[in-house]
């Protein structure tokens, strides 16, 4: 996924819905999370590009490698 979005000369940005955010918040181990991991996940989510088990696996993952956050 990376390497395609290297290889593109261009990238889409949206804005995040407030109430799409909001609604994430309430999950204890997202609200650990910083500002811009969460606006990322949220993203996918918006763009049906994750599921529940995806960013469950992404949070573990930052957790185990993002030391300087968590």
């Amino acid at each position: 996924m990376i390497a395609d979005l290297v290889s593109k000369d261009w990238v889409k940005v949206r804005k995040v819905k407030e109430e799409d955010l909001r609604k994430m918040e309430r999950d204890k181990e997202f609200a650990n999370l910083g500002s811009g991991e969460k606006e990322c996940i949220v993203l996918c989510k918006q763009m049906r590009i994750l599921n529940k088990d995806d960013i469950v696996a992404i949070i573990r993952d930052l957790k185990e490698k993002d030391y300087y956050e968590f």
